[in-house]
């Protein structure tokens, strides 16, 4: 067993000499906080001489550790914190051997993470204001995947609190009661267009698009592009300003037009016709 005696520790608290126990064993926010998360402890850890420790970390989270340039975690199989009597905040989760908690006497405890210890079987808790079974119960419940959660995760290994929106390929994370995170609550405003979007809002798709440039044209383009397929370049009858699909084609209105047939006439008219209004009769000169 691992006995850690707080007179020894009490020096660190001063800060006066830098050291590693120093830096485990310190004043955060007014309270008296030890930090063991990464102290490589194997088998039973016993606390004494900590009556006024007020935080304690003891979880199995793997870390780097600088002394022994090793990645370090715990396996607790057993820990007795009956002599931290104002003891208020223990984590001790992913011990995944841990099989016994006292925490006799430690009636100020209001914060307890036991995730990740499905072992354990045994807990003596007189004088707290837990019962044994509750936290056995959730001694067989896992953190969630979301980093630096301490929420117990469901089903899907993800807390409440940290779900992920159902639209593919979106991380987001929203509440259990949500099935869509805010960028995907709704359907785009863009008639015919059934991908998710903000609330009255665009798709990302048609976030990413406008309206083409051509007068009278509806037709929606990349940002990137001022106008569509059909109104790339200009019209290639001579003076003409209209767009069209290519340099070597008509716009529309020209589409709809022939010259006249008059030889040498080069005006353009109207394809239900033949001939240009200055030709459009024979010379009445006999």
């Amino acid at each position: 067993m691992l006995v850690i005696n707080g007179y020894e520790w009490k020096s660190a608290l001063n800060g006066s000499v830098a050291s590693e126990n120093s830096l485990r064993y310190n004043i955060r926010n007014g309270r008296e906080c030890l930090d063991l998360t990464d102290y490589n402890i194997d088998g039973y850890l016993k606390l004494t001489n900590f009556a006024n420790l007020e935080e304690l970390d003891c979880s199995s989270k793997r870390k780097y550790h600088p002394r022994t340039n090793d990645h370090c975690r715990n396996h607790i199989i057993g820990l007795d914190l009956s002599g931290c009597f104002g003891l208020i905040e223990l984590n001790c989760s992913e011990n995944a051997e841990l099989t016994e908690l006292n925490i006799r006497n430690c009636s100020n405890l209001q914060k307890i993470n036991i995730l990740g210890c499905p072992k354990l079987s045994k807990v003596i808790c007189d004088n707290t204001p837990y019962s044994p079974t509750k936290i056995i119960e959730k001694s067989k419940l896992f953190p969630c995947f979301n980093g630096g959660c301490k929420n117990a995760a469901s089903y899907n290994g993800h807390c409440d609190m940290h779900q992920s929106c159902k639209e593919e390929g979106c991380n987001s994370y929203i509440h259990i009661s949500k099935e869509y995170c805010s960028s995907h609550q709704s359907i785009c405003i863009i008639l015919d267009c059934s991908s998710r979007a903000p609330l009255y809002g665009e798709c990302a798709y048609h976030q990413n698009k406008h309206r083409c440039l051509e007068r009278g044209c509806r037709s929606l383009i990349h940002m990137s592009k001022e106008f569509c397929s059909s109104h790339q370049s200009n019209c290639s009858i001579l003076y003409c300003s209209f767009r069209t699909s290519s340099p070597d084609s008509e716009c529309d209105y020209h589409k709809q037009k022939h010259c006249c047939k008059e030889e040498g006439c080069n005006e353009y008219i109207h394809i239900s016709k033949e001939h240009c209004s200055s030709h459009q009769s024979s010379c009445r000169i006999s």
